[in-house]
C-alpha cells in the first residue's frame, strides 16, 4: 500500500522577520532572527523553508508532512 504525505504550507509566525536585499545595516540582526525561526520550526520536527520574495525580502516557511494514507 503506498502512503502519500501531504505538503501543507504553513507561513510561520516569524515571516514578517525577513532581510530586505542590499540592506546591510541590519542584515546580522535579521539573519539572527531568522534562524532562530528556523531553529524553533526544526525543533518541533517539522521542515523550514527560506524562500526569497519578488520585493527581495526572505520568508521562512514551516512545512509540516503528514500521512493520507496508511
Amino acid at each position: 500500500m503506498n502512503t502519500t504525505n501531504n505538503n501543507a504550507r504553513h507561513e510561520h509566525s516569524h515571516s514578517d522577520y525577513v532581510r530586505t536585499q542590499g540592506n546591510f545595516a541590519n542584515t546580522t540582526n535579521d539573519d539572527v532572527i531568522i534562524m532562530k525561526s528556523i531553529r524553533e520550526i526544526t525543533s518541533r520536527g517539522n521542515n523550514a523553508e527560506v524562500k526569497r520574495r519578488s520585493d527581495g525580502r526572505l520568508a521562512v516557511y514551516e512545512v509540516k508532512k503528514s500521512i493520507t494514507i496508511g
